[in-house]
Formats: C-alpha cells, sequence, structure tokens
C-alpha cells in the first residue's frame, strides 16, 4: 500500500515515462514494487510526482534551468562555523529545449565577517584570501546577478525559469543567512527550486549521497573539481541533461 509517495522539501515536480519503483512513506526506502502512473496527488498541499505513460513524448515545461551553487566559508566539522558566507556565486543557464549551456554568470564575493579563509576552506574550494581580495561584497554581486538574469530573460524569449541545485542548502539555508548579514531581502525569485537528488532518486531509485555519487551512477565523466562552484555547476547540469534523457521532466 502507498501510504506516502515522497516529501519534497523543495516542492519538486517530476515526471518519467517508463515504469519506477515505489517510494514508501520512508524517503530512503525503496520498494521493489513498479506501477504505471498519470499522477500520484500528495496530500497537505504538498506537491507529487507524476509519471508519463510510455507512449507520450517527453518534453520540458521550462524554458531554461538555472544551475546554481554556492561556495561559502567553513572550517572542518559540520557546524564549527556558524556565520558562514559566500565566497562564490556561479550560475549556468541550461536552455530547457536543447539542454545546453548557452550561458553563465561566475563571481567570486569577498566576505566581510571573515578576514582570513580557513585552511580547511581554502583545500577544500581550492579559493584563498588572494582570489577574494578585490571581489565585490554580496551586494553587488547579487545584483549584477539579477540584471544578468534580466538580459538573459530577454535574449532567450524565457517566461519560465526555474533554478536547480544539488540539495536545498544553497537557496534554503546560505542565500537567506547571506541575504540577512547583508541586510537585504531575498528575491522572490529565488525561493523556488528543484533539488536535482530528488529527480535522480526517481529515475535511478537510489538516493544519492552527494554529487560524485550522481555522476558515478549515471556514467558521467566529472568535470573539474568537486567543491568548485562553477565546476560543480556544469556537472549538475550534465546530471539533468541525463536525467532528461532518461523521461524526467521537471517542473514545479
Amino acid at each position: 500500500m502507498l501510504r506516502e509517495f515522497v516529501r519534497l522539501s523543495s516542492n519538486c515536480l517530476c515526471k518519467r515515462s517508463f515504469k519506477l519503483p515505489v517510494i514508501d512513506s520512508n524517503f530512503y526506502s525503496i520498494s521493489l514494487r513498479s506501477i504505471h502512473l498519470d499522477s500520484v496527488k500528495y496530500n497537505n498541499n504538498r506537491r507529487f510526482y507524476r509519471f508519463k505513460k510510455p507512449k507520450d513524448n517527453v518534453e520540458q515545461i521550462y524554458d531554461a534551468f538555472l544551475v546554481l551553487d554556492f561556495e561559502s566559508t567553513c572550517k572542518d566539522g559540520f557546524g564549527t562555523l556558524k556565520e558562514q558566507e559566500i565566497i562564490e556565486f556561479p550560475c549556468l543557464w541550461l536552455d530547457g529545449k536543447t539542454l545546453e549551456v548557452t550561458s553563465k554568470f561566475h563571481s567570486f564575493v569577498k566576505p566581510k565577517l571573515c578576514e582570513q579563509l580557513d585552511p580547511f576552506c581554502v583545500s577544500l574550494t581550492g579559493i584563498n584570501d588572494d582570489t577574494l581580495a578585490d571581489q565585490p561584497h554580496f551586494e553587488t554581486v547579487l545584483k549584477e546577478f539579477l540584471e544578468w538574469l534580466k538580459r538573459q530573460k530577454s535574449i532567450n524569449n524565457a517566461e519560465k525559469t526555474v533554478f536547480v541545485t544539488s540539495g536545498d542548502w544553497d537557496l534554503k539555508v546560505m542565500l537567506p543567512l547571506q541575504c540577512k548579514y547583508s541586510d537585504i531581502p531575498v528575491p522572490a525569485q529565488m525561493t523556488k527550486w528543484i533539488n536535482v537528488k530528488e529527480a535522480f532518486c526517481i529515475s535511478t531509485g537510489t538516493y544519492p549521497y552527494g554529487l560524485k555519487h550522481m555522476l558515478e551512477i549515471l556514467e558521467i565523466e566529472r568535470v573539474g573539481r568537486l567543491h568548485s562552484g562553477i565546476d560543480d555547476c556544469t556537472n549538475i547540469a550534465n546530471i539533468v541533461k541525463k536525467l532528461a534523457e532518461r523521461g524526467i521532466v521537471f517542473g514545479t
């Protein structure tokens, strides 16, 4: 019996054109049963996954995917640095029809609260104090990003766009914290996103440990280094493309 289909913290909706394993009330528990469904509704106004029949054509409903992956100040050990700040802000414009990257935004960000990066952060991200020395603060970078986004929407005549992240941390945790530190509001258009891990789970029946795990299972060659924001964006974009080829249709 299907008790709850899936909990979606990022309000993600996906479609797929093949038989899929059922996800039970425990989000990490995968059943061996397979079913064909046009739709499965989730109660309490939550989003739901909808599956397409094999005869249906797979077509994305978004004009573009905005693939984003922040890097932030950090120290070794979970939760050891309470006031994290964004130090790398990358975003790729992934065309919803061709699934090719046609534009990118990339900027490093000079932190205000952190005067010197921890050696662990430098080793993890490849970003050092010299990299950030002459970079703008977050308020300026966010303004430049929103201007870039507005231009891209105009150039591409894109009405429907959505952010895509690997996990919920970037837009659910880090962006609100950074905006709080900077005393600016969180842009409304950055309050909804697709967590590619959830689409990956539906497509493969496996909840991923992280970006590297998804690349390995989908047999995608990794680009660059892990925890480089711009390289991670490229790898996430390649995962989105592969999942779309496997029948996933992303939506909210």
